[in-house]
Parts: C-alpha cells; structure tokens; sequence
C-alpha cells in the first residue's frame, strides 16, 4: 500500500517534467519520493524522485539512470520511465531552481528494506522467490 503523507497541500499544484505531483512519500539522504500522476492523461500513477544536492545527487541520479536503462524486466525491479532536469513548478510557474529528477514505476506495497525489517527478516524460501 502506497502511504501519503499528512501535510500534502503544499503539493497539490508542483509539476515537475512531464508529472503531475500528489503527495510526498518520503523524505532522504539524496532527496524527496513523491506519488504523482503521468501528464496529460494523469491516469499513470509515478514516483518522482527529486534530488536535493545537485552536486551529490548526480553520482546517485547516474547510478539510478544507468540501472533503469539497463532494460532489466524483473516483477521486483521498478521500471524507468523518464529523467531529466527541470524546476518545479506551481501552476505552470517555476518555483525552483532546475532539480535532477527520475520518474519510475510505483511501488504499491512499499520498499522491500521497510518488509523485512518489520518481519524481522526473510525466511529462505520467501528470499529465493523474490530475489532468485
């Protein structure tokens, strides 16, 4: 299940590439995960993550990019769907400077790090279904 956050109102209008932001899933390190729709149609939802050091988030963004464009189809890996560099924006007007931003499939039942820590761990079998 996709968690929102509380405090989203401030997002409802950001735009940034061709996506339509929600809600903030989570914040980190490199930068900010939020739920958004794909423009125009907004029927795709996404998740965008906008990182937040451009200097330290480009090894990071690299990383990320070269892995989504590796062609890997695998039901546990998450699909790149765009990336590039813009400034958010409020209505059609930039209210940031250009931020590194990767756009990919959605998650529905959250990071697999957040399951195995709540179960305490992964039996064997369940690890050989997911990751063999």
């Amino acid at each position: 299940m996709v968690s929102q956050r509380e405090d989203d109102d401030d997002v409802q209008n950001l735009t940034i590439g061709n996506c339509k932001i929600i809600s903030e899933l989570g914040d980190g390190q490199y930068g900010t995960a939020y739920l958004a729709r794909s423009i125009p149609e907004e029927t795709e939802l996404v998740c965008v993550k906008v990182f937040k050091d451009q200097a330290k988030g480009t090894h990071s963004f690299s990383k990320e990019v070269q892995a989504g464009q590796a062609g890997l189809a695998h039901p546990n890996v998450c699909a790149l769907i765009e990336f590039g560099k813009g400034p958010m924006k409020d209505d059609g007007v930039p209210v940031s400077e250009p931020k590194i931003f990767i756009v990919s499939e959605v998650c529905p039942n959250g990071e697999a790090f957040d399951y195995v820590s709540a179960s305490a761990g992964l039996e064997a079998s369940l690890a050989r279904q997911a990751f063999g």
